[in-house]
């Protein structure tokens, strides 16, 4: 169950990422994007599921730093599904400056997913915790630029 789990949250995970990327691809031709929400949200809430199945399944062989990062990850995928919900709700209700508050939704997540791929890769790696640490925030850092980034580039101007 655990192997299957981990499988099919990586294979959504790749999904989520792509419908993100597509749907920043096509923020300026709104009606473009519907499909992409779709991909975006159906693949991240199973890549939730899969890896609470995965965490709770594989719980007994963590050890204590994989007891803390594993559930953190689990309480961020639940937080992203209701950053994906605000930013759903942005494009399918759009008022002025909707474009600037969608990208600051899906941002986040975008972050949030090469986030889980950097911390869960360097741990397999058995990169010790300090460097495991240096990596996450530097790719929290890295992220917060690009968006902000893209926000510039896309937007003009910020909504008021």
């Amino acid at each position: 169950m655990y192997l299957t789990s981990i499988v099919l949250h990586t294979i959504t995970g790749v999904a989520c990422f792509v419908g993100v990327v597509m749907l920043v691809a096509r923020l300026r031709d709104h009606d473009s994007m519907r499909p992409w929400w779709w991909v975006y949200i159906l693949s991240l809430v199973f890549l939730v599921l899969y890896m609470v199945t995965a965490i709770i399944s594989h719980w007994g062989d963590l050890n204590d730093i994989e007891r803390i990062a594993f559930p953190a990850l689990g309480l961020l995928g639940w937080y992203m599904l209701f950053r994906a919900w605000q930013a759903f709700m942005e494009w399918y209700v759009p008022f002025d400056g909707w474009q600037y508050r969608l990208l600051g939704h899906v941002g986040f997540n975008l972050i949030s997913l090469i986030e889980g791929f950097i911390i869960v890769a360097a741990i397999d790696l058995h990169a010790p915790d300090w460097l495991v640490v240096i990596v996450a925030v530097l790719g929290i850092v890295g992220g917060s630029i690009f968006v902000g980034r893209l926000k510039a580039t896309y937007l003009e101007t910020k909504p008021s």
